[in-house]
């Protein structure tokens, strides 16, 4: 069973050694409000009140690889993985859905060029480093989001009351 937490932290939980969680412990603050396991089961994915999105892959003989997604502004309520597990998409508390390459070879920018290049411009960059695409946005927080089992419909749920259908 895979639980999200309060503490900035996720839990795999074992029925044969339910005392000793397997702890996912990298989010900077505030609780993590989902964690999904991808379609394989290789990888999970963390959204977080410290803005990020994460992407853990575990492996009980090389320990836990941590993939940092930086690109929303507010919390991140609610991530999943895309339905072939190539992409990740995520909403939160600045209304927007964004998607990003699970398998991309190129690293995500640095928290701190992230940051630097949010206060020079007083605005969110332009995403020239390829890192995610906006799908598409809510006119109040995204607290959920669900693929159609196909892949082709991302289903999204708002705080403005409303449920959208994207054709991603």
């Amino acid at each position: 069973v895979l639980t999200s937490a309060r503490d900035s932290t996720a839990q795999l939980w074992s029925r044969s050694r339910p005392e000793k969680p397997v702890i996912f412990a990298g989010h900077l603050r505030g609780p993590v409000w989902e964690a999904r396991f991808s379609p394989s089961g290789e990888q999970i994915v963390t959204a977080g009140a410290d803005e990020s999105v994460r992407i853990w892959i575990w492996d009980a003989d090389q320990g836990i690889e941590i993939r940092r997604l930086d690109g929303h502004r507010g919390a991140v309520y609610t991530a999943d993985f895309s339905p072939d597990g190539s992409y990740v998409v995520s909403g939160g508390e600045d209304r927007r859905l964004l998607a990003w390459k699970v398998d991309s070879s190129q690293d995500p920018p640095e928290p701190r060029e992230v940051i630097t290049e949010r206060l020079a411009t007083k605005e969110e960059p332009l995403d020239n480093s390829g890192a995610y695409t906006v799908v598409g946005e809510h006119a109040a927080a995204i607290r959920c989001i669900s693929f159609a089992s196909h892949g082709n419909t991302l289903y999204s749920a708002s705080q403005d009351n409303t449920v959208c259908v994207w054709d991603v």
